[in-house]
């Protein structure tokens, strides 16, 4: 969506100029912004950049992450995020376990 796109841009922007080194406050807005316009695998990839340049993950990434894909139904990657939480020894929360669980509905797919 646009608005995915314009924080994106942004994002890269402020990254390449070097000026404001890429913090979790900004993948948050960002992760965000793909969230609110159902770009999933925006927000996945971002996930993926923030371990990749190390940048500090919070519990609350992943759950804009897994939302983002709950609201479009990919209940198979939301399920392999929570693992990932799993893996790295992450608090998961209420809000972990309802967002994974939200493309399931949508789906029709029931365990």
């Amino acid at each position: 969506g646009f608005e995915c796109e314009r924080a994106l841009a942004l994002f890269d922007a402020v990254g390449k100029s070097g000026v404001v080194p890429r913090s979790p406050d900004m993948f948050g807005a960002a992760l965000r912004a793909c969230e609110r316009s159902g770009e999933w695998k925006e927000a996945v990839h971002l996930l993926r950049t923030m371990v990749d340049v190390r940048v500090p993950i919070i519990t609350i990434a992943y759950n804009v992450v897994i939302s983002a894909c709950g609201g479009t139904g990919e209940w198979r990657k939301a399920f392999q995020l929570v693992a990932d939480m799993a893996d790295r020894k992450m608090d998961r929360d209420v809000i972990t376990y309802t967002s994974a669980i939200r493309p399931c509905q949508k789906s029709g797919y029931w365990m």
